[in-house]
């Protein structure tokens, strides 16, 4: 895979049939009522009071690991730890940054990195950011603000009902606002079970063609009353990739030592 869906996307993918207006009825399902029912479905509540959470992001290709990427976030102050290994040289890499002044330090092998290959590589680690985490939250995501959610309809999934919802983003905002998106509930177990999307061209403009399908499997609950899915299984034609999340850590509360270990140490 070349290019990864990442955070802040969407414009709405309309999908088959339009209905007729005379056939909207006054009950079709509201989708922030969806939306509100699939959080507290994967304990809204009991996630809001993570302050760190860690992970490992890993895409998976005809049963080997391709890519592999240790996240710890500090989700009260924005500061990042990041790991992984360099495509171009084959050596590990590190980046000690914060999300929302997107400053820090980076290391590639034993060299601490400065001036323009520094700002290289927070720029691929914000980007990673970005996009691993979407990878797993993007249920948590459906009403952030800006987002603007749409009920396309209901369909059936290996004969279970779900309701599909769109989400779009206003004004053209975000690294990737030419993504198309939407997201398939399960009536039955209230979480996400599918994603599709069309991701942009190149020139940032919405994306043709057919759409990329993912199943979402493997719901485990990650701490008491929060529930994460830990891998999405890609449908249809070509080699078989997963994206899966090994290692998933929720952590309420963190020592000052904690912290500045994770995110202030090499």
């Amino acid at each position: 895979m070349s290019r990864y869906p990442i955070l802040v996307l969407v414009t709405l993918f309309a999908i088959s049939t339009v209905a007729s207006s005379a056939s909207v009825a006054s009950s079709e399902p509201d989708p922030t009522a969806i939306a509100q029912r699939l959080e507290a479905r994967m304990g809204g509540d009991a996630f809001a009071h993570v302050r760190v959470l860690a992970f490992t992001w890993a895409v998976e290709r005809d049963g080997e690991v391709a890519a592999r990427y240790e996240h710890t976030w500090d989700r009260w102050t924005g500061d990042y730890r990041l790991a992984g290994v360099d495509r171009e040289s084959g050596e590990p890499w590190l980046a000690l940054f914060n999300i929302d002044s997107r400053e820090g330090r980076a290391w590639l092998g034993d060299d601490e990195l400065s001036g323009a290959a520094l700002s290289v590589r927070l720029e691929r680690a914000y980007g990673r950011f970005i996009n691993d985490s979407y990878w797993l939250l993007m249920p948590w995501k459906w009403r952030d603000p800006g987002v603007e959610l749409t009920y396309i309809g209901r369909e059936e999934l290996n004969g279970t009902p779900h309701d599909v919802v769109g989400l779009s983003f206003g004004g053209g905002t975000g690294l990737t606002s030419g993504d198309r998106y939407w997201g398939y509930v399960d009536l039955d177990s209230g979480l996400l079970k599918r994603w599709q999307y069309v991701l942009q061209e190149e020139d940032g403009s919405l994306g043709e063609g057919d759409p990329t399908v993912w199943d979402w499997t493997d719901w485990t609950e990650a701490e008491p009353g929060v529930w994460l899915s830990r891998s999405r299984v890609r449908q249809g034609e070509g080699p078989a990739v997963r994206i899966f999340f090994p290692q998933v850590e929720l952590i309420a509360e963190a020592s000052d030592e904690q912290l500045s270990t994770w995110f202030h140490s090499r």
